[in-house]
């Protein structure tokens, strides 16, 4: 098959999840238009018109797959070149707008369109894939309440096409991430904390230091790494926090080389997610699959793969870095791992492959 594959904004999870399709299926041919991951809010509204502007000829061939993210302006990109709406064509949600946390009245008009943008590209596609049932619901759910602040014309009817061609397939992690054993402990006395996200504060990164100062003020001793991606306006609490653990700190920024990442996630005990905002938890998958205990809230994702033993409770208050703090504790007394086999590579990709006709 000569496939495109269009990745409107290839950073993170979404450059490795094309990556690891194309290799996936070296029988294809596959031509991949991709957008560097910066500048989210013109890449999202803007890669229609740069892909026109710079890869017209390219857009033009003859293919007999699209596969497109939802990042892709798809409906305009098929209205600049006509030929792409004749191929058959499957989207895939890494994540959608609807339940981002907005702080501000201007990112909330900003959101509104973005939005409305998600509908019009999953509405251009034969087959919608999510990558966890929670990002599936909170796009249905979203688009439907959208549609409702329309005064008129707004029939539902094309939302319930989106839903019944939709299905959900995670990003795969990597065979080579997991470790041959897990570590093994009956008690854990100085534990090794990692948090691995972006330094942004939809991550709520505020809410691990809180927890980790009610554990440091009771003397329970501890390791902290804190690795992840940076942008432009990293959180206040970082600094106060790299001051306050400074007799604690194991590893702290970002870590450019991939085995150096992967070695830490083998070294540390315990993952830690105060995520207010995410669809599936890839560096939490990767650091379960080297053999970390993982801790996260109960809410967005994270209950479709990890035990309810494993979550805190949910409040979005300053009891909620309590709840993690006892549930730290909890872990250490009594550690436990999980299993996540099915988030294998050479058990997704195949998956994919049936539903995307390779």
């Amino acid at each position: 098959m000569n496939i495109l594959l269009l990745s409107g904004y290839d950073a993170g999870s979404h450059k490795r999840w094309r990556e690891g399709l194309v290799a996936s299926s070296p029988q294809h041919t596959w031509t991949v238009l991709s957008l560097p991951g910066r500048r989210f809010s013109w890449r999202y509204t803007g890669n229609a018109y740069s892909w026109f502007a710079k890869e017209n000829k390219t857009l033009s061939k003859e293919y007999d797959l699209l596969i497109s993210t939802s990042m892709v302006n798809l409906g305009m990109l098929r209205g600049l070149i006509p030929s792409l709406a004749s191929i058959p064509t499957v989207v895939y949600c890494h994540e959608n707008q609807f339940t981002y946390p907005i702080q501000h009245k201007v990112v909330q008009r900003e959101m509104f369109h973005l939005c409305l943008q998600s509908i019009y590209t999953t509405l251009c596609a034969d087959k919608v894939v999510f990558n966890s049932e929670y990002n599936r619901s909170s796009f249905l759910q979203g688009a439907r309440q959208l549609l409702k602040r329309m005064p008129d014309f707004s029939p539902r009817t094309p939302i319930l096409k989106i839903e019944e061609n939709s299905t959900v397939l995670p990003v795969p992690i990597a065979d080579d991430l997991f470790i041959q054993s897990s570590k093994l402990q009956t008690c854990i006395e100085t534990p090794h904390i990692l948090w691995n996200h972006r330094w942004e504060y939809d991550k709520a990164p505020e809410r691990l230091f809180s927890a980790l100062q009610r554990l440091k003020d009771e003397g329970f001793s501890f390791k902290l790494s804190v690795v992840g991606q940076q942008f432009s306006n990293v959180p206040d609490c970082f600094d106060t926090a790299y001051s306050t653990f400074q007799s604690e700190i194991e590893h702290w920024g970002y870590l450019e080389s991939k085995s150096e990442y992967h070695n830490l996630l083998r070294r540390a005990d315990i993952v830690v997610s105060t995520a207010v905002h995410e669809f599936q938890g890839l560096a939490l998958l990767e650091a379960i699959a080297g053999g970390c205990i993982p801790i996260a809230p109960n809410r967005l994702a994270y209950p479709e793969y990890i035990p309810t033993s494993h979550l805190y409770t949910s409040t979005h208050n300053e009891d909620e870095a309590q709840f993690l703090a006892e549930k730290i504790l909890q872990m250490c007394q009594t550690p436990h791992h999980i299993n996540i086999d099915s988030y294998r590579s050479s058990r997704l990709w195949p998956a994919y492959h049936t539903i995307l006709g390779l």
